[in-house]
């Protein structure tokens, strides 16, 4: 599994993956941090958010169908 993260702009194949609101705010420059997971070729998950009063706020979390119940998405992610 890679871990990215998407930089401010389009977040282009990943927008599908955040709601619109967060997909809205990350390309328009805004204080929105994006990580992706992917295995290989496939877009696995993303989880999104911003600071918030000291702490993260997580606006967006998908994982895709496919991999629901392989282990815990954050933990990978964040791992």
């Amino acid at each position: 599994m890679i871990v990215s993260v998407l930089p401010p702009g389009d977040p282009g194949f990943f927008r599908s993956f955040l709601l619109p609101e967060t997909a809205d705010a990350l390309a328009a420059g805004e204080p929105v941090t994006a990580l992706t997971l992917s295995d290989d070729a496939t877009g696995v998950g993303a989880v999104a958010g911003h600071p918030e009063d000291g702490r993260f706020q997580i606006s967006s979390l998908y994982v895709a169908p496919d991999y629901h119940r392989e282990g815990c998405f954050l933990e990978r992610l964040l791992g």
